[in-house]
């Protein structure tokens, strides 16, 4: 027996790390992307509330812009400037970028060594016409690779000129305090709230896998099961989404399988019970053949002729019941052959009867049976395979034959069952069939238990033909039996309506 693999090697675990993978993941971009946004925010918050901030620095400093744009004036101010916002750095430029006074101090108090000394205008430009949505980012000079937010405002220089008053709202003193935030509250709060974040959702992702994979599991081991040979196995459909439908197709798979296997099972059956059932229908005549033919050699010279015609009699009679064996076999044959292709055609039922009933009536004097015969007038044709009819009906009249004694009757009809069928009735006051075997009498190479039914001769195929050769007509064969009282069986034919197409079993009443 399979042992059920554990969910930490499985299909869930497979799914689970996947899932866990892809959560962390998601929840790293999720920082990321917030953090960038929200310093986006505060950066656009920072450069919309100081527009200003430049052109008010200009009007001040507008004198010594003029004379001396770096002059000790310029450069008092820009200290005044830094103890009020110490992440701010102040420059003058001219109209192309150049710088001409560097007001930033450091630490140190002096101004920090330039990297460029020449501004690209364009974002300077878009800031003073608004062409941009906020925030807009112009180089530092401080720092080559970094783009900061700005605030601008032309302003008048010596030798009537103009140029720009140029002020970078988050400097380096920035950056350091910045970088010295890994702790501070906002980056606390969205580690937290990821931290929450990833852990709720980790949990109810793996207790929803762990419910899709029990499903996925039941229905593993009921594949298992049925793979190791419990054909009854099936799975309870609870829901109708894509696992519903696939426990639904394994329970008609199984079903389909589990009929196949048990017609493979009766098959088998069939096969043991026809070599029983040859075994036994061959051994009698053929013993009997056998003891009077070595009677008749023993005796050749001295036997009366009375005896030696009762022995060649027996003879024929074991050959003729070996012939009859034979025969229903050979019926047998045409009926699956003529199951894909049966040959309809348009007949006269009672006269196909009629015509039978006079090789009939000889055997059934010779037993000492009583036959009778009744037609209804004006029948119409019917629609049938003529031979396989004609089997049928010979199949009935032996069946009823072997089932009745000296003194019985047999009494066959053939009239109109309904509007659209017509009906050959046989009743016999034969020994009759028990109640609890006449849903397995219609059964192939099926033989009663009952006493009188086991002494028949046959192979347990008369009744079984008779039923098959119904179906093939669309029909099914109608039987009725009491014990010790006698059977009614009926098979009912179609009625032949010509139509423009060809053969029909149209619509018409009789």
């Amino acid at each position: 027996r399979r042992r059920p693999q554990p969910l930490i090697t499985g299909l869930y675990a497979r799914i689970a790390g996947v899932y866990l993978i892809m959560m962390l993941l998601l929840c790293g971009i999720s920082a990321v992307v917030f953090v960038r946004n929200f310093t986006h925010y505060t950066e656009e918050v920072e450069q919309r509330l100081s527009l200003s901030l430049a052109g008010e620095v200009a009007r001040q400093l507008e004198p010594t812009l003029r004379n001396m744009p770096d002059g000790p004036a310029a450069q008092q101010f820009a200290k005044r400037a830094k103890l009020l916002n110490p992440s701010l750095e102040l420059y003058v430029l001219d109209s192309d970028g150049r710088i001409l006074a560097n007001l930033s101090a450091g630490a140190s108090g002096q101004p920090e060594p330039l990297q460029v000394s020449q501004l690209s205008v364009e974002p300077l430009k878009a800031l003073l016409n608004r062409s941009k949505a906020l925030p807009i980012y112009g180089q530092n000079p401080i720092d080559s690779g970094a783009w900061k937010v700005f605030s601008v405002a032309t302003t008048p220089l010596a030798n009537n000129r103009s140029g720009y008053v140029y002020i970078i709202l988050r400097g380096m003193p920035h950056d350091e305090a910045t970088a010295k935030l890994g702790d501070s509250y906002i980056l606390r709060t969205v580690g937290t709230t990821l931290l929450i974040v990833a852990v709720f959702t980790g949990l109810l992702g793996l207790l929803l896998f762990a419910f899709f994979i029990r499903r996925l599991r039941r229905l593993t081991h009921a594949v298992e099961k049925f793979g190791d040979g419990d054909y009854n196995e099936r799975i309870t459909v609870t829901s109708d989404d894509e696992i519903g439908r696939l426990a639904s197709s394994f329970n008609q798979m199984a079903e389909m399988i589990a009929n196949q296997v048990q017609a493979l099972q009766q098959v088998d059956q069939d096969r043991r019970n026809l070599v029983g059932n040859l075994s036994h229908d061959f051994r009698s005549p053929l013993s009997s053949t056998r003891a009077m033919a070595e009677r008749l050699l023993q005796r050749q010279s001295s036997i009366e002729p009375i005896e030696q015609q009762t022995l060649l009699t027996g003879i024929i009679d074991s050959a003729d019941r070996l012939q009859a064996i034979a025969d229903q076999f050979n019926d047998l044959t045409l009926v699956d052959s003529r199951r894909r292709t049966p040959d309809h055609e348009p007949f006269m039922l009672a006269d196909l009867v009629q015509d039978m009933a006079i090789q009939w009536r000889t055997r059934a004097d010779s037993k000492g049976l009583e036959l009778k015969l009744e037609l209804a007038s004006n029948l119409p044709q019917v629609l049938g395979d003529i031979g396989l009819i004609d089997r049928a009906l010979s199949n009935l009249f032996d069946n009823a034959v072997q089932h009745c004694k000296a003194g019985d009757s047999i009494q066959i009809n053939v009239s109109p069952a309904d509007r659209y069928r017509v009906a050959v009735t046989l009743r016999d006051t034969g020994c009759g069939i028990p109640a609890d075997e006449l849903p397995q009498v219609q059964q192939r190479f099926y033989r009663g238990e009952h006493s009188q039914l086991r002494r028949a001769e046959g192979s347990g195929l008369g009744l079984a033909i008779v039923s098959e050769i119904a179906e093939l007509h669309g029909e099914a064969l109608q039987l009725q039996s009491k014990l010790d009282v006698g059977t009614r069986v009926q098979l009912t034919l179609p009625v032949y309506v010509p139509t423009a197409d060809g053969l029909s079993t149209g619509e018409q009443p009789l």
